[in-house]
């Protein structure tokens, strides 16, 4: 299950790059692909990044009312 997991974090990586390269770094689209990259991390043993990454994407897009 941890190699899938390793697999799946390559992928994401991957998506993320090149979402950011098509729709650019402020589509919502990006909001969805970077929580999935950040449960990743989170997987995989990488915390520290799922937190960061997790921060930057709140910090981008705030709660809408």
């Amino acid at each position: 299950l941890v190699g899938q997991h390793v697999d799946a974090l390559k992928l994401r990586e991957e998506n993320r790059v090149l979402a950011k390269a098509k729709f650019g770094p402020d589509d919502r689209n990006i909001l969805c692909i970077m929580q999935n990259l950040a449960n990743n991390y989170e997987k995989t043993g990488r915390r520290h990044n799922a937190l960061k990454l997790r921060d930057a994407t709140f910090t981008r897009f705030p709660a809408q009312p």
